[in-house]
């Protein structure tokens, strides 16, 4: 099956592959990353870059690796970006077909409405996952909760 051009960025590539009718060998090495390296199959940016080498003797008795990983983002300031004639939170989610923003309990109680109300008039998918986030929920089980719910979005 050929990808639409216009679909492509728009879905995890884990479940494109599986309506693509991807080779048997991604979907056993996917089950093995879910549990070993879920980053692998679930990326938390599309601006992560991970590449690397390595040397080895022919006996492999030495071996260099060199691993590197960049980081691009870009940082705006921009006022108003809730108001629907905005077009920044458009130009980033509209392409990629939904948005998913983990949300502070406070602050979803003062802007979900107007969040939600954006994303909807842009008919871009809002994906919503809201979490406490005061000095005691900073912690290693908030991290494990917040992916096991980013999981389930799929």
């Amino acid at each position: 099956m050929v990808a639409d051009e216009n679909n492509i960025g728009t879905k995890p590539v884990h479940r494109f592959l599986k309506e693509t009718g991807c080779p048997e060998c991604y979907l056993d090495n996917a089950e093995y990353l879910e549990k070993f390296d879920p980053h692998g199959l679930y990326p938390t940016s599309i601006y992560r870059k991970c590449d690397g080498d390595i040397l080895a003797k022919a006996d492999a008795s030495v071996v260099e690796c060199t691993m590197r990983h960049t980081l691009t983002t870009t940082a705006k300031i921009v006022y108003k970006v809730l108001d629907p004639a905005n077009p920044e939170l458009k130009n980033v989610y509209k392409p990629l077909g939904r948005c998913v923003a983990v949300v502070d309990r406070n602050v979803n109680k003062i802007y979900g409405e107007e969040i939600q109300a954006y994303f909807d008039e842009h008919c871009i998918e809002l994906q919503k996952v809201v979490i406490t986030a005061g000095e005691v929920d900073k912690d290693i089980a908030t991290v494990q909760n917040l992916l096991v719910m980013l999981k389930k979005l799929r």
